[in-house]
């Protein structure tokens, strides 16, 4: 397979992706993402790129406009990477043609177990209060503006509603906001998360409290009452498929995986090793 690989000049993870695609035998090409524009479009059999910020959401529509599938690297779900001084050793989602996309198939437990994570039976407290969790502006998982973002917690309606603003964003939401100093003890106050599609609804069905998610997010399927251990732990074996950390992509392992099981399971079937070539050639949509 012929792979380009975009993402910031120099940026690690980049280099990651494309050494372990070589030591598959895949031609893997590096890419400039803020160096995109008109007629950078190449023929490649499957694209990786990191992040939608900047350029990337017009990379990701030019490529899947044309039918070739393209591997969105970001920030993951569990002991995932989340700032700089964690990129080494944290995981990054891998999701198939856009972000928070995990396999859609079981997978086996190895993956999460080796993160030694529990999930709870039940915590937080049912009497307590709603927690809600708001994230960034601008996020690219949902667009949304500083003042959009008080306007759907304006819109919100439930009893003893309380906020955890992001870390990263303070902001004054209109609601009282939650005196805990971590997420795990706003949890532990919380007899439900309301939020959009943020990664404290994966915090929150670790820690056995429901989560109410307004927006598209990969745990939507467990939105709404507690589901079970049981089926918690299936939907996290997913998830621990659908990150990977910079040493398990420049092993390859992180890339065999998508090839050989994401990309089968999603339509994309018989993309065998093609020859290296770092010639530029224009993209020509696929026919079916």
């Amino acid at each position: 397979m012929r792979w380009g690989v975009y993402g910031r000049d120099g940026f690690p993870g980049g280099q990651a992706f494309a050494d372990g695609l070589s030591v598959l035998g895949h031609d893997a090409c590096l890419r400039s993402a803020p160096d995109w524009g008109p007629g950078c479009v190449e023929d490649f059999d499957a694209v990786a790129l990191y992040s939608l910020q900047g350029k990337g959401e017009q990379i990701l529509a030019e490529y899947r406009a044309l039918d070739v599938p393209v591997i969105v690297l970001d920030y993951g779900y569990v002991a995932r990477a989340n700032y700089a001084h964690d990129w080494k050793t944290g995981h990054w989602q891998a999701s198939l043609n856009g972000l928070g996309v995990i396999p859609p198939f079981a997978c086996p437990s190895d993956r999460f177990e080796a993160l030694g994570v529990k999930i709870r039976a039940r915590g937080g407290d049912p009497k307590g209060y709603a927690l809600v969790c708001v994230q960034t502006p601008g996020d690219k998982s949902h667009g949304m503006s500083r003042d959009e973002l008080r306007a759907w917690c304006q819109a919100l309606d439930w009893p003893n509603m309380v906020i955890r603003p992001h870390p990263l964003a303070d902001g004054d939401y209109g609601l009282p906001v939650c005196e805990a100093e971590t997420l795990e003890e706003a949890l532990a106050g919380a007899r439900c998360v309301v939020t959009l599609n943020s990664n404290a609804g994966h915090e929150a069905l670790l820690a056995g409290v429901p989560v109410e998610s307004t927006l598209s997010a990969p745990y939507s399927e467990l939105s709404g009452s507690l589901p079970s251990v049981e089926v918690r732990q299936a939907y996290f074996n997913r998830v621990a498929y659908g990150q990977w950390t910079w040493d398990e992509m420049r092993s390859g392992v992180a890339q065999a995986f998508i090839i050989d099981h994401l990309l089968p399971a999603a339509g994309f079937p018989g993309l065998d090793v093609a020859a290296p070539s770092t010639e530029k050639r224009p993209r020509k949509k696929r026919s079916s």
